[in-house]
């Protein structure tokens, strides 16, 4: 499962101002990346860590601070991102989580695409894991309980969405504890969507799928 990619903005529906503030964040966080990582680990650019930056800096008294800088993926122009501590912050669970999720695919199948992957992530997961001790355990814990429950074929969604859920919502709660619910209902959402998205791929491939079990899913 990807378990990323699912908390996206509805663009027809937001106004200009708002579009382009969320894409400062979005580019903001691409640019911190690069910036406290490597330029290899923006390939792991995250959705649902640019929203939990703007969650943040709702809730914060600081205003947000806005910078031009050059983009990657178009040479020679220039986009305004946003630079603070909220978006550092979530660069680094970005971090975390790509590299928990690579670390994952290489256990679950020896992926050997997943192994050249994680290269960029391993000194960088190991200085986050000394930054945040407490946090990267109880994520360490919550990976470890959610595949225990796939390796038991566990055949109950909401069980399962359950251990995501707890994941996020620590994340979430590191620096605002206030937005521990959300996140736990988030996490629980993007599991969800992503299980059933996979119907058919995980059924074809033999893969473990909590809806496919649960449904007794056959095409």
């Amino acid at each position: 499962m990807e378990l990323f990619g699912y908390v996206k903005i509805f663009k027809d529906e937001l106004k200009v101002k708002d579009y382009y503030t969320y894409r400062a964040y979005y580019c903001g966080l691409c640019h911190e990346l690069g910036k406290r990582h490597n330029q290899l680990t923006r390939l792991s650019l995250s959705y649902e860590l640019t929203a939990l930056a703007l969650l943040l800096d709702s809730l914060s008294d600081e205003p947000a601070q806005y910078c031009q800088r050059g983009c990657v993926k178009r040479i020679g122009r220039r986009k305004t991102v946003c630079e603070n501590e909220n978006l550092a912050f979530a660069a680094d669970m970005n971090i975390l989580l790509a590299y928990y999720k690579l670390k994952d695919d290489i256990s679950d199948n020896n992926s050997f695409k997943a192994r050249l992957a994680q290269i960029p992530f391993l000194r960088r997961a190991a200085k986050i894991r000394k930054k945040y001790p407490t946090l990267c355990e109880t994520v360490k814990i919550q990976l470890m309980r959610l595949s225990f429950l796939e390796n038991e074929n566990c055949d109950c969604i909401d069980k399962a969405a359950g251990e995501f859920a707890k994941l996020l919502e620590s994340i979430f709660a590191e620096k605002e504890p206030a937005l521990a619910p959300l996140g736990f209902a988030m996490g629980r959402l993007v599991y969800m969507l992503d299980a059933y998205d996979d119907m058919d791929k995980d059924l074809k491939n033999h893969s473990y799928n909590p809806a496919n079990l649960q449904y007794r899913y056959d095409g």
